[in-house]
């Protein structure tokens, strides 16, 4: 069957969102879905625009090259993991164009006839089921693969008028995340949050007992953007700690959401860091 513009756009923005969403996962770092979802139209833009005649050179490798780096900016915008994260983008590409070839060797039916007389021996549906499928492996296998350690950086939490610095470990078994967005979460020392909120009286002994600390919070600061996560922890039992929305500065100028979560336990046991994350921030 051919291939209409409409039908190109809506298959490729879907499967772009999705390879998007597995290179950012694998990279550990913060998915910006709104971002992606740019990136993606972009993308699906693109491949409906070299459907026609006159734009005919849109299909060569230069546009495409640039195209590429469009839609990876639009994404990931032009910071120093960028091009890591488009190196796993497209690892995700081939990866996708592998299982595509084999899905067309084993259960192809409908073809997909493209611009210059390639095709896929695979169906839409059939193509959406694969990057589905490498989304998936993505979000459950693979994104444990792909996470630094070891490194320190220096960065900057800011709360309202308050900031203070931390020393981060990239620590590989930190794997703390929000649950609801997958996003992953720095941990920090009590001084930290004391710091970003000196009026609160934060210590140790207060974050021992986080629902209570909690509530006094939000009696205090209904407006407070704190909450509790679970988490568990290698000799311990599960438990509850301590996190709130603020901002990281990783270098100066710029500034990114942060959820950081608070330890009553220092987390270096020799003070080189007073920080963990496990993916990567900035």
């Amino acid at each position: 069957m051919t291939v209409y513009a409409d039908e190109a756009f809506l298959l490729n923005g879907a499967v772009d969102y999705l390879l998007l969403i597995c290179a950012a996962k694998l990279g550990g770092g913060r998915i910006a879905r709104l971002r992606l979802l740019a990136a993606a139209l972009f993308g699906g833009l693109y491949a409906a625009a070299a459907l026609f005649a006159p734009l005919g050179v849109l299909q060569g490798l230069p546009m495409k090259l640039v195209s590429l780096v469009i839609m990876l900016l639009i994404a990931f915008g032009a910071g120093r993991q960028t091009l890591r994260t488009g190196l796993l983008f497209l690892a995700a590409v081939c990866a996708f164009a592998g299982a595509a070839v084999l899905a067309a060797q084993l259960f192809g039916t409908g073809v997909l006839v493209l611009p210059g007389g390639t095709f896929y021996a695979v169906s839409v549906l059939g193509l959406l089921l694969l990057a589905g499928l490498l989304y998936m492996l993505c979000y459950t296998i693979f994104s444990c693969t792909a996470q630094h350690g070891g490194e320190i950086r220096t960065m900057t939490l800011l709360y309202g008028g308050n900031r203070v610095p931390v020393r981060a470990l990239h620590d590989t078994g930190c794997t703390l995340r929000d649950p609801m967005t997958g996003e992953r979460v720095l941990v920090a020392e009590a001084d930290a949050l004391r710091a970003l909120l000196p009026d609160a009286s934060i210590t140790p002994a207060a974050l021992a007992d986080p629902a209570e600390l909690l509530l006094r919070l939000k009696t205090r600061a209904p407006a407070l953007p704190a909450r509790l996560l679970s988490y568990k922890c290698v000799g311990t039992q599960a438990g509850l700690i301590l996190c709130l929305r603020c901002e990281i500065q990783v270098r100066p100028g710029v500034r990114k959401r942060c959820l950081a979560a608070f330890s009553p336990t220092p987390v270096s046991d020799g003070g080189n860091y007073d920080a963990l994350i496990g993916g990567t921030i900035g």
